[in-house]
């Protein structure tokens, strides 16, 4: 997986990318391990799952304030070790007020 293009209005959005390492073969950390890049910039470096909860547990990293200007977010994976996963992606439009975002 390299990443995804998701069609979007031109604005400013909140992510909420989830991420759980559930392939018995990863069991420990280093075995799973990628950067994560937003519209061009490195939002995450070397994510390895395993490393920050362990096995079959969720992780949920926020990234606040994309803006995208060309009607497509980009969500782009870059592997270090094995191949990036992801499990959900949320977008949320950012109205100016962070208060309910994690």
């Amino acid at each position: 997986m390299q990443g995804y293009r998701i069609e979007v209005p031109n604005g400013t959005y909140d992510l909420i990318l989830s991420f759980a390492e559930i392939f018995e073969i990863i069991d420990g950390p280093d075995q799973r391990v990628f950067d994560v890049s937003v519209e061009g910039e490195a939002v995450i470096s070397d994510l390895d799952i395993f490393a920050k909860v362990g096995s079959k547990v969720a992780l949920t990293e926020s990234i606040a304030g994309v803006v995208v200007e060309d009607g497509e977010l980009s969500i782009e994976f870059t592997p270090r070790t094995e191949s990036p996963i992801i499990f959900q992606i949320r977008t949320v439009p950012n109205i100016g007020n962070p208060r309910w975002f994690c």
